[in-house]
């Protein structure tokens, strides 16, 4: 098995080389930070990006919430 790994969470200029990234791909890990709510809008949006890319229509998709255990703690 190869794995290839990219964190997309750049500035939106960068965003427009992400389809270079998608060719071949077979799987979309979408990791989320569920304790921080001002921007699950902006990850909903992001998420919404890529699945109108054509070259990720048949890749598989899991969304992992990360940081539940911090949900509704103060740091």
């Amino acid at each position: 098995m190869k794995l290839v790994a990219w964190d997309l969470g750049l500035p939106e200029r960068y965003q427009k080389l992400f389809s270079y990234y998608f060719q071949d791909a077979q799987a979309i890990i979408f990791v989320i930070d569920s304790n921080d709510r001002d921007r699950i809008d902006d990850a909903a949006e992001e998420l919404n990006k890529l699945l109108k890319e054509e070259q990720l229509k048949n890749a598989v998709l899991l969304v992992l919430a990360n940081k539940k255990d911090q949900i509704g703690m103060s740091l």
